[in-house]
């Protein structure tokens, strides 16, 4: 029978530096949506970037060249990174948060070990 190597368990222990790395990011995503909502500026950004996303959609078809049809497309995604950029940050701190609730929570895991399960039971 051939032997396997030894496996390797999954530390209990995560390093500080992740869990402050992470909760460090939190606080950032955080703060970038709490100043998105309350900036008077970045709403008429936004309004702008909508309507100038809206007259490329409009006009699309009205450019011929081929090199300002791709430009234009990259213009457009990039219009729609802007006004999506406040739901990124929320989905990045909701993944963070998850993330961090696992490592504090970290006893409550348990990991099954299969290999082990089936030669006690056969």
């Amino acid at each position: 029978m051939k032997k396997r190597p030894p496996r390797r368990l999954k530390s209990s222990v995560i390093p500080v530096d992740e869990t402050q790395r992470i909760i460090d990011r939190i606080t950032e995503c955080n703060e970038v949506i709490h100043n998105l909502e309350s900036t008077a500026v970045w709403k008429i950004v936004m309004k702008d970037c909508q309507e100038q996303k809206q007259v490329l959609d409009d006009h699309w078809q009205d450019i011929t060249d081929e090199k300002q049809l791709r430009e234009a497309r990259v213009l457009k995604l990039a219009y729609n990174y802007l006004l999506n950029i406040k739901g990124t940050y929320e989905e990045e701190k909701k993944h963070k948060q998850e993330d961090l609730d696992k490592i504090q929570n970290i006893s409550q895991e348990i990991i099954k070990d299969y290999d082990l399960e089936t030669t006690l039971e056969g």
